[in-house]
């Protein structure tokens, strides 16, 4: 039981460092992105085709599921698991209806011929950014939360 624990718990916490740091990963380009020209790594980080890693996103919850389920459930007596339930939802809303969308619209953009429509690039790479900060804070939250267990 405790070999299985550790490794549903290893994968859990790599689940949530590739979703998160894939996010975060998006804000970070989005600026050099909406540059003058883009820089170079930008446009590979940008090129057309689904950003996989992010997916990962999605594994967490169901991991931490089966982590709640080898403890037959007995932490949602306490509040982290709901801290962390409430942070997975309002992050994978922010990342499906902002961030994700704003990504796509850098990626067809930098795809177009030129001129590009700097104006929606402005757009598209200021809401990857916020989205991405919004993400990551609420990463850290629940990291903090998942790591102290209060309660």
């Amino acid at each position: 039981m405790n070999e299985l624990y550790d490794a549903v718990m290893v994968l859990h916490v790599l689940a949530a460092l590739a979703g998160f740091g894939s996010l975060a990963a998006t804000g970070g380009y989005a600026g050099p992105a909406g540059s003058s020209p883009p820089t170079p790594a930008a446009r590979r980080y940008f090129a057309p085709g689904a950003n996989r890693v992010a997916w990962t996103l999605f594994a967490v919850p169901v991991l931490g599921v089966v982590l709640l389920a080898l403890h037959r459930f007995h932490p949602l007596r306490h509040p982290y698991p709901w801290v962390g339930i409430g942070i997975w939802l309002a992050s994978a809303a922010i990342a499906s209806i902002w961030l994700w969308p704003a990504e796509r619209a850098i990626k067809a953009a930098l795809a177009a011929p030129a001129p590009r429509d700097s104006r929606l690039i402005a757009v598209a790479t200021r809401r990857c950014q916020r989205a991405a900060l919004a993400t990551s804070i609420g990463f850290v939250v629940a990291l903090f939360f998942m790591a102290v267990q209060p309660g």
